[in-house]
């Protein structure tokens, strides 16, 4: 379960609740480990237009959140 009060978890709801993509970016930045950096990749990608780009877009953020 995501724990409400998690800043992370706390930005990325926001993002949700107001369809604000920016937030989501912004989840990222504070992101301090690899499951906030996870959560946080979810949401960015699905920002992306396309599947592909969401794809790629995923794929970039969690191979950066392993330290690749």
């Amino acid at each position: 379960m995501m724990d409400p009060e998690n800043p992370v978890v706390r930005l990325c709801a926001r993002g949700m609740a107001d369809d604000d993509g920016e937030l989501f970016l912004r989840a990222w930045e504070v992101a301090s480990d690899d499951y906030e950096r996870c959560v946080a990749a979810h949401y960015v990608a699905r920002t992306r237009a396309t599947a592909g780009e969401r794809e790629w877009a995923s794929a970039r953020e969690v191979v950066a959140a392993l330290g690749g």
